[in-house]
């Protein structure tokens, strides 16, 4: 496998694990937030409550429309708050606490006008009685309803908790799911480059140092391999390059023909043993420097030859 290939996988595994940590974040966020907003509406409704009962002694005390008008204020604002959002039974248990406040309201418009009207001592007597049975049914229905706001906010608060503790541990499992993937792959990635260049690295310090005997094994299909093959081919034709030019250099040191080589401007740079032999010198460093043209019986034609071989090499 291509280095560039585990360098995809090993980033779309990463890109994964973050995508995956991202939805489970998103969702507990949700779930936390709707918790939070039954949370604080049951709690709203207990206390929307313990003010109406406030607002139920106050009307007891002298029946002022005022307060009764108050009352249904609060009440209509606490129930446009919630809306559908509260548990069923919480919002019905509301609406019944309602229903027998009106009730209550009722009850004593029509005592008032039947003492008004001079109704008989029995139908008013009656009447004040219907309203008196309302007043403690309104309390406990109250009751009621703060029981079952109190049961749904304390389920509320539990359930946020529990939101909260599982959205930290699925953070934590994918944090660290994540961390170790990407540790794994980048270890294995990471082994799988630095080994075989380790093995390259020693490869050409040895050729460098004229071992050409040396080896590498780099197995794969991956660019470390195709550097390490191409490497093996240069260092092959390099190795085949010095068997030419140590038999060619061969040839001409046993050559018993004269062969003398120069530089640019014309001095003597080389020259072998049969060289020496025909001019009658021991040793080349006799003659390496010189100029070629004095070798030659024409110096001036020598001169001619080497400088059309200089302009002929020029760029």
């Amino acid at each position: 496998m291509r280095i560039r290939t585990r360098l995809y996988i090993l980033a779309a595994v990463a890109i994964g694990l973050a995508a995956a940590l991202g939805v489970v974040t998103f969702r507990a966020a949700g779930t936390v937030g709707e918790k939070t907003r039954t949370h604080q509406l049951a709690h709203e409704m207990q206390t929307a409550v313990f003010n109406l009962n406030l607002l139920t002694y106050r009307y007891l005390d002298g029946y002022d429309p005022a307060v009764e008008q108050e009352w249904e204020s609060l009440y209509h604002d606490t129930a446009v708050t919630v809306g559908e959002d509260l548990d069923v039974a919480a919002r019905a248990e509301y609406a019944l606490y309602g229903d027998l406040f009106w009730d209550l309201t009722i009850s004593y418009k029509h005592e008032q006008r039947l003492a008004e009207a001079g109704a008989p001592e029995e139908d008013i007597r009656a009447a004040v009685l219907a309203r008196e049975e309302l007043v403690p049914r309104l309390l406990d229905k109250s009751g009621s309803v703060v029981a079952v706001a109190s049961e749904i906010s304390d389920a509320s608060f539990a359930e946020l908790i529990a939101a909260q503790e599982r959205e930290r541990n699925l953070t934590l499992g994918l944090s660290l799911s994540m961390a170790g993937a990407v540790a794994i792959a980048a270890a294995a990635t990471a082994g799988r480059i630095t080994q075989p260049l380790s093995s390259l690295a020693e490869y050409t310090r040895r050729v460098g140092r004229g071992d050409y005997t040396a080896g590498v094994n780099v197995v794969g299909k991956d660019e470390i391999a195709e550097i390490t093959s191409d490497v093996r081919a240069m260092v092959e034709k390099l190795l085949e390059t010095q068997q030419k030019l140590l038999l060619t250099n061969s040839a001409i040191e046993s050559s018993t023909t004269g062969i003398a080589i120069s530089d640019l401007e014309g001095n003597l740079t080389y020259v072998n043993p049969a060289f020496l032999e025909i001019f009658g010198y021991r040793d080349a460093g006799e003659v390496v420097g010189r100029p070629a043209a004095g070798f030659w019986r024409e110096p001036a034609r020598a001169k001619r030859v080497i400088e059309a071989l200089v302009n002929q090499n020029r760029p």
